[in-house]
């Protein structure tokens, strides 16, 4: 018999687990382990789908944060972002009405999900490169 074992995915926060990058109000989330967060209708939540290619996000030094090891729904790979925090801009993004320079290839391993449950916060030490 073969058991398929569960895939997890990886998610970027702040101290307080709370959204690292969006700074509007209405769309900031804040994630508690076990407890399903659900984004607003319409969006979707940025997750990564390695521990390594979290590591090599939070490498890129663009920002700073702890990372959760969550049950992803619906993953799906996410081809484009938005530098954009502010709500206007991002109801933009998500009905597809921003254009260039407002968006721009994800980094490499971004997914996007309908909800998450976070499981469990990772410890990734910045010198460490055996993830």
């Amino acid at each position: 018999m073969i058991v398929k074992t569960k895939k997890y995915y990886y998610k970027v926060v702040d101290k307080n687990y709370g959204s690292i990058i969006c700074q509007s109000t209405k769309f900031r989330l804040t994630y508690k382990i076990g407890k399903k967060t659900i984004p607003i209708k319409g969006t979707k939540i940025f997750i990564f789908n390695s521990l390594r290619t979290t590591r090599d996000f939070l490498l890129l030094g663009f920002v700073k944060g702890h990372v959760l090891k969550v049950q992803a729904f619906n993953p799906k790979p996410q081809k484009i972002v938005a530098i954009w925090t502010d709500a206007i801009h991002i109801n933009k993004f998500w009905a597809n009405k921003l254009v260039r320079p407002s968006i721009f290839s994800s980094p490499y391993g971004t997914y996007g999900a309908t909800a998450v449950i976070p499981i469990k916060e990772i410890n990734i030490k910045e010198g460490d490169l055996t993830i």
